[in-house]
This record gives structure tokens, C-alpha cells and sequence, in this order.
């Protein structure tokens, strides 16, 4: 079974605990092993200096042995998220923003609709 590696802001809020635990459910639904680090890491404080420390030190460590990293949320915005990125690089782990990838999906289903429409009503001569 493959290791997706789940990338999402945590930063301690309850609210991204409840958006991390859903990305789990789906990707383990899909066939995957999710690994989270909010759950792995879940009894180390965020709010403490020495323990976020640890935590990314540890998450770093964590992404090596995965198979994949996914990106969700806006991972831009947060240091702990690009640290996982940058170790996962580093590694050759590949990278994947899910994001961007639902984004070019709903466009290649539009692009699509659009080509069957033209074809539909091209009179076809063999």
C-alpha cells in the first residue's frame, strides 16, 4: 500500500483537525495509507516553542518514508507546511498540490464538454 504524506495548515486550530481527519478518510477510502503528522504528532504542543521545534523536526523525518506528499489547504501560508515540502524535495519524495490538481481537473471537464458539443455537431464523412 502506498504512503500519502498529508500537507495542510494546522498551526493548533481545532478546525483544521476536523479538515485533516476528512483527508484521511478519503485518501485511505482511495486505497492509500494516509500519513498525518496531526495525528502522528497530535501530543506535542503547537503553542510551545520547543515543541513545534520538535514537531517539524520530527515531521521532516516523518515525509522521507512516504511514497507521496500531498498538498491541501493553504499551505502557502504556513512555515510548517513549505518545511514538509522542502524535505520531501530533498528526498525525492514527489509533490503533489491537490489543490491546483482538482482545479486543472474541473477545467479539463469543461474543455471537454465544450470538444463532445463541437463533435456532436461536426457531420461526420468516412
Amino acid at each position: 500500500m502506498k504512503k500519502v504524506y498529508i500537507i495542510h495548515p494546522f498551526q493548533g486550530k481545532e478546525e483544521n483537525r476536523k479538515k485533516i481527519d476528512q483527508i484521511c478518510r478519503a485518501v485511505a477510502n482511495m486505497g492509500f495509507l494516509p500519513v498525518s503528522p496531526v495525528h502522528a504528532f497530535g501530543f506535542l504542543k503547537d503553542e510551545v516553542p520547543e515543541e513545534r521545534e520538535l514537531a517539524l523536526k520530527l515531521c521532516q523525518e516523518l515525509v522521507k518514508g512516504c511514497d507521496q506528499a500531498w498538498l491541501f489547504g493553504d499551505w502557502e501560508k504556513s512555515e510548517g507546511c513549505k518545511i514538509e515540502i522542502q524535505a520531501a524535495e530533498e528526498t525525492g519524495v514527489p509533490v503533489v498540490d491537490m489543490g491546483l490538481l482538482l482545479v486543472k481537473l474541473e477545467e479539463f471537464k469543461r474543455m471537454m464538454i465544450l470538444w463532445s458539443d463541437w463533435i456532436g455537431g461536426c457531420a461526420w464523412i468516412i
